[in-house]
């Protein structure tokens, strides 16, 4: 006779009641197994508690009579604490920054697949720095066509633009400088060295570091490099936060409004048209910078010099004297705002020459752009600082694209700060870039700042 068939749910509950009865029966077994090994243990550790005499000492009497507990408790524990460890160096600590040891002497090779822009593109003679950064001949006054590879000696690039810089404005040259070894020399010798050598003196005791391979690489993606220097100029904010420009009522607003509203794409954009020739391609720019921060590291932008100055003037932001500068008799912009910062040992050096990380180079971007922004305001009158602070609260994203604009421009030309005062007189019909005399730079971080927040 046929059996009738399972509805279902008859099916379901019965599969069901198979899989509970397999569970248990597992977990029968396994209790068991561990049952039985502890016992295995704990009579071998008898065993081997009975060599030894009792003692007075209850805890090492404890320790005879547990021994092997004792010790795969601890390796049990060992192993955890490795992997816990080894997953927070490897997952938090480094989740940003990637530091990397290097040979200097190696060539780097990135395929223009990465970054399309560059596949046949054409570098020409009016962009030295381009062909610089990306290690072609600098010499060949044609037009070069870049192929599929892109090949980078971020060292031996860096070392070259120094001896440019040296040759125009150094008291001694390159060869010079490489034969010295500053091991030899006292705090004395090197304190008048670069006392009276300023720009020999960055070459050889910041930027040959890197040139040997002995300064690690920090290698980031620009979107990493955004959020970064995103962090640190909010740092910076907070740390400075008592300084007001000596302005008041609705100026001070607008001052403490800007440091705010001041981001991490509008100092990356403010870096981006230090660095980059090209004032018109965004995109080109973008990909230069990412190609450069992931290959050659955020060192290597910041120790490019600039070229057409007699200062000692480079960093990420190519700063000079005029910039920072901090002696007992005088500060200096970006200095003035400096003495603001809190814990005093988180306060910037006194000279360009020691700003020699780029993360102090950031926050000194900051704060320069930050008085620059007081100054700008402190010419307006009350009227006019109502009119720009009514501007603001109606549209916030046209303000600090015209304030990023502003510290590009007086980085140039402080005198660029009454600009601000002319946009305003003009109400705000035009860029701020157009009322001022760096109108390039101005435009170029406009075209960077809304390519990156396109971007991010």
């Amino acid at each position: 006779m046929a059996q009738p068939r399972k509805t279902p749910r008859e099916l379901i509950d019965e599969s069901w009641n198979e899989f509970k009865d397999a569970w248990i029966h597992l977990a029968k077994s396994t209790w068991k197994i561990f049952t039985w090994t502890y016992k295995a243990i704990d009579a071998l550790d008898k065993t081997i508690g009975t060599i030894w005499l009792p003692s007075k000492n209850k805890i090492i009497d404890f320790a005879k009579n547990n021994l092997i507990k004792i010790l795969l408790a601890g390796g049990l524990i060992t192993y955890g604490w490795v992997k816990t460890h080894n997953y927070y160096k490897d997952h938090i600590e480094h989740n940003k920054e990637t530091h990397v040891q290097w040979n200097s002497n190696e060539l780097v090779y990135v395929p223009t697949a990465s970054y399309p822009l560059f596949q046949n593109k054409k570098i020409t003679a009016r962009a030295p720095l381009t062909k610089h950064y990306l290690w072609l001949d600098v010499l060949n006054k044609d037009d070069i066509i870049i192929w599929d590879t892109l090949v980078l000696h971020p060292s031996q690039t860096l070392h070259d633009l120094r001896a440019e810089k040296i040759l125009k404005y150094g008291k001694k040259n390159i060869m010079e400088l490489d034969a010295i070894d500053i091991s030899t020399m006292t705090d004395k010798e090197q304190i008048d060295f670069k006392t009276k050598y300023p720009i020999d003196a960055t070459y050889l005791f910041v930027v040959r570091p890197y040139i040997d391979g002995k300064i690690n690489k920090t290698q980031v993606s620009i979107d990493e490099f955004i959020s970064l220097t995103e962090q640190i100029i909010r740092e910076t904010e907070n740390s400075i936060e008592t300084y007001d420009g000596w302005l008041t009522g609705d100026k001070q607003k607008l001052l403490h409004i800007a440091k705010q509203e001041l981001t991490g794409e509008s100092i990356v954009a403010y870096a981006m048209t230090e660095l980059c020739e090209n004032k018109e391609e965004w995109e080109m720019n973008i990909q230069l910078f990412d190609m450069l921060l992931k290959n050659a590291g955020v060192e290597f932008l910041s120790f490019i010099p600039a070229m057409y100055d007699s200062k000692t003037s480079y960093w990420v932001y190519q700063f000079t004297e005029y910039a920072l500068y901090d002696t007992p008799n005088e500060k200096r912009w970006a200095s003035k705002v400096n003495k603001y910062i809190k814990n005093k040992n988180n306060r910037l050096p006194g000279s360009v020459m020691y700003l020699n990380t780029w993360k102090n180079q950031t926050q000194a971007a900051y704060m320069f752009a930050v008085y620059n922004v007081a100054i700008g305001l402190s010419n307006l009158s009350d009227n006019e600082a109502r009119k720009l602070l009514s501007y603001y609260t109606k549209d916030k994203t046209k303000f600090i694209d015209n304030i990023t604009q502003l510290i590009a421009m007086c980085h140039h030309f402080p005198v660029d700060n009454k600009a601000l005062q002319r946009w305003i007189q003009n109400d705000f019909t035009q860029d701020i870039y157009t009322y001022g005399k760096a109108r390039t730079y101005g435009k170029a971080s406009k075209t960077n700042y809304k390519s990156l927040k396109r971007a991010t």
